[in-house]
């Protein structure tokens, strides 16, 4: 289901999300917008990349933008699923590829979001697993100096 606000700029009718994912918004944003009547925010939302700052919510590509994590040496480690259940490390460790997804916005807190992925016949990626982790365990691996410097916000 399709979520769509009011963006108060120009006062233009956008999508912002489908149900818990604000794939055309992102979290410091939301004052930008009026939900519609029938929608309201999720709690995962874009990643605030500062190459994208000149471009109104509801105008984004599709989907969230990721970043590429370094899988030889990254491993999430607070064993929480995106909600909180407890996951044993072993349940989403090893994966070929990991990046960070988008942000997942909790008890007035915001958090990584990752994917894990795996390889299918070398040159295709398939999505096997998202999960919230901590900043501590995600940051030194985002090489984007500029976007590190966005993420200390949150923290």
């Amino acid at each position: 289901m399709g979520e769509y606000a009011l963006r108060k700029s120009d006062r233009e009718s956008i999508k912002i999300g489908t149900c818990e994912d604000m794939y055309y918004l992102r979290y410091e944003d939301q004052d930008k917008v009026i939900p519609d009547e029938c929608s309201e925010f999720g709690y995962r939302w874009r990643i605030p990349f500062p190459d994208e700052d000149h471009i109104l919510p509801g105008e984004y590509d599709s989907g969230f933008r990721q970043v590429d994590l370094d899988a030889t040496v990254f491993c999430g480690d607070n064993g929480e699923d995106e909600i909180g259940h407890y996951i044993p490390p072993e349940d989403y460790k090893g994966f070929d590829l990991y990046r960070l997804d988008c942000l997942r916005s909790d008890d007035g807190s915001v958090h990584p979001v990752v994917c894990g992925y795996k390889s299918d016949k070398g040159d295709r990626w398939s999505f096997e697993e998202r999960f919230r982790d901590t900043w501590a365990s995600v940051m030194p691996f985002i090489k984007d100096e500029d976007l590190k410097l966005r993420f200390i916000k949150y923290i």
